[in-house]
């Protein structure tokens, strides 16, 4: 059956939401941000004056090895119980954090979990071994690629799409 998800079953995608923030992770959506400093700080051995800028790269953030372990691999169970508990303040930060973060960051989860369980139930995915002939995905193809926004994985992931509903 093809209908829109209630809210009930949309909370219990619970690994879902976990494969979507791990996406996040990996991939930010937004690789930088740029904050003015408001009041005199001191940043490890920086001495930063009001009206300084500073660029936080979340990318580096969250490819960061002291903070994650295997930061490379995509792994979801990072965002699942107990593994989740041990994800510490600021260093998961796909809609930034603080008074200025993203206010739309809980409807984004809940439209790409409503999303994806709409293709979940009209479609079947399947991952191919071969590139079936793709050769223009591949990163060379054009040298911008490797300077897009949003950052877009290296390697090939080759995938069929069947209707489900034929």
């Amino acid at each position: 059956a093809s209908r829109l998800p209630t809210r009930d079953q949309l909370s219990k995608l619970i690994f879902s939401e976990a494969c979507l923030k791990e996406a996040l992770r990996k991939y930010s959506v937004v690789p930088t941000v740029q904050r003015c400093i408001v009041s005199p700080m001191q940043v490890g051995p920086h001495a930063l004056k009001k009206g300084d800028s500073i660029m936080i790269s979340i990318q580096s953030v969250h490819n960061n090895p002291l903070y994650w372990d295997n930061p490379d691999q995509y792994d979801p169970t990072r965002f699942l119980p107990p593994n989740n508990e041990k994800i510490k303040p600021f260093t998961f930060i796909p809609f930034i954090e603080g008074p200025r973060n993203c206010l739309g960051q809980y409807l984004a989860l809940l439209e790409s979990k409503m999303v994806l369980s709409m293709l979940a139930q009209r479609f079947k995915f399947k991952i191919k071994e071969k590139d079936g002939g793709l050769k223009w995905l591949s990163k060379d193809y054009d040298p911008r690629h490797r300077y897009m926004v949003p950052i877009i994985p290296h390697s090939k992931l080759f995938v069929s799409i069947e209707n489900k509903l034929k």
